[in-house]
């Protein structure tokens, strides 16, 4: 990778739960993005990354509770492309800062500040059930808020809802987080801050707080887009 700079847009993707950092790599280097991961199975996300269409891209191993390795990672980001358009944060981890314990996920967002375009998009991933949803959305909304002096940064959350008791697919709940995660940085989306949508096996919604839920028709075509990235055939949305 030659130029440190680059003008086309530049995915970061903190982990692989579920193996949704891996599908959204893929998903994201169709559309021309240029991808950079960093997870805690190094090995196996280089292998992802080098069997990426395109180029300029890079994944580097390391430990999301390590605050040193989160500094390394957003410095080879700074270096290498001096631009974010897209963050999203597959896993998280409690990191120590100066004695004090934060998310790696907010560690990580704090350390791109500068290299966040106007617009730039945050997608968080969580997986919780119930009534733990909206608090947990709470939460994270404020400790990003705290930290992230950005204004000008979108910041959403896919929730991975998993019910007690029901047989599920981790393949089909990892594509439609990904296809959630595409139509929140997606121009579908652009409207959508602060916010969080719940994927299941079966469908998405649409959570905005105040108002209604709202059934996401744009969801079916991300879904099956990122079917295909994945080489894997869903019989529904």
């Amino acid at each position: 990778m030659k130029s440190h700079i680059i003008q086309k847009p530049v995915a970061v993707i903190l982990g692989n739960f579920g193996n949704i950092g891996c599908l959204a790599a893929r998903a994201f280097a169709c559309q021309g993005t240029a991808v950079a991961m960093m997870h805690e199975a190094g090995e196996r996300s280089s292998r992802v990354v080098d069997c990426l269409s395109g180029d300029n891209h890079f994944a580097m191993s390391g430990c999301l509770s390590r605050s040193s390795d989160l500094a390394s990672f957003a410095g080879l980001v700074h270096t290498l492309y001096g631009r974010v358009d897209y963050l999203i944060n597959c896993e998280d981890a409690a990191v120590a800062v100066r004695g004090l314990r934060c998310s790696a996920r907010a560690r990580l967002s704090v350390l791109l500040e500068h290299a966040f375009v106007s617009g730039a998009v945050i997608v968080n991933m969580v997986s919780c059930s119930g009534r733990k949803m909206k608090r947990r959305w709470k939460e994270d909304v404020s400790r990003m808020e705290d930290g992230l002096a950005r204004r000008d940064v979108r910041m959403n959350q896919v929730v991975i809802h998993r019910p007690v008791f029901q047989r599920f697919s981790n393949v089909r709940l990892a594509s439609s987080a990904c296809a959630a995660a595409l139509f929140l940085c997606g121009s579908e989306g652009r409207h959508i801050d602060r916010e969080y949508i719940v994927v299941n096996e079966r469908r998405a919604v649409r959570r905005p707080g105040v108002r209604p839920e709202t059934s996401l028709s744009f969801l079916k075509s991300y879904l099956e887009f990122c079917s295909v990235c994945s080489r894997t055939v869903f019989l529904d949305a």
